[in-house]
């Protein structure tokens, strides 16, 4: 039963399933089974990289190219992202989810329709390993606050779709 999370051979829902589940199905797909282990922590280290470009480019505004390159090699020269990415570890894909949160927000200054994509991101996350889209994304809204008060994000659909559908995954 690939939905059911086991601990000592014992269906337990202590750790978040999000994980286990698609480790499950890349499990069933594949002959390889060390690699079907490894396979989702490594496609989140390749997304952690895009998402650190995505934030940088929200970041310093469309024009400029230079900073998401800049940021994206920094991430990818970096040993523990690959040591924990081909050590099949949970840490690369809760820093995806956090960064694309983050990412998200950065984008619901011009549409608040990607508050809906930041309550995904935080969902997936909190289902995965742990919430920290959640609070960093209230970081990031702290840190931009003259920005998001003037637009009144609150009062729009998109920031309460995000909010309900971030609760649903906690």
């Amino acid at each position: 039963d690939g939905l059911s999370v086991r601990i000592n051979f014992t269906p337990d829902f202590k750790k978040p399933p999000l994980h286990y589940w698609l480790t499950a199905g890349a499990l069933a797909v594949m002959d390889d089974r060390m690699a079907a282990a490894r396979l989702w922590s490594l496609l989140f280290g390749a997304g952690c990289i895009m998402a650190t470009a995505w934030v940088a480019s929200g970041v310093v505004g469309r024009g400029a190219i230079l900073a998401p390159i800049i940021s994206a090699v920094l991430v990818a020269s970096c040993v523990h992202l690959w040591r924990s990415s081909g050590a099949a570890l949970l840490d690369t894909g809760m820093a995806f989810f956090a960064l694309s949160g983050v990412g998200c927000i950065l984008r619901a200054r011009a549409d608040s329709r990607w508050w809906l994509g930041w309550g995904a991101a935080s969902a997936c996350g909190a289902l995965h390993k742990a919430g920290l889209a959640l609070p960093y994304g209230a970081l990031t809204v702290v840190a931009l606050w003259p920005e998001f008060a003037a637009s009144r994000f609150w009062r729009t659909r998109g920031f309460w779709f995000g909010l309900c559908v971030a609760g649903a995954g906690f």
